[in-house]
């Protein structure tokens, strides 16, 4: 067997950490914050669902930065 093959198996294999991810419909709505997060989540999975045109997609961009305070600087 060659000796390459069992340097490269001994090797450590990084992993990237596993994100967990919480369901928007599980998301307890407390308080106003809460629920502006998660009508931005729904917006955000429509959009990439194809739901909106290009400029209905600009326009609700420029509302979500409006509430989360980015600029086109942050990016």
């Amino acid at each position: 067997m060659d000796s390459s093959m069992n340097d490269s198996q001994s090797e450590p294999v990084n992993t990237p950490p596993v994100k967990k991810t919480i369901s928007l419909v599980n998301i307890p709505i407390t308080d106003d914050n809460a629920a502006l997060n998660v009508l931005v989540g729904f917006m955000g999975i429509a959009q990439k669902r194809g739901a909106f045109d290009m400029q209905e997609s600009s326009k609700i961009w420029e509302c979500v930065k409006r509430f989360t305070g980015e600029t086109s600087s942050d990016k």
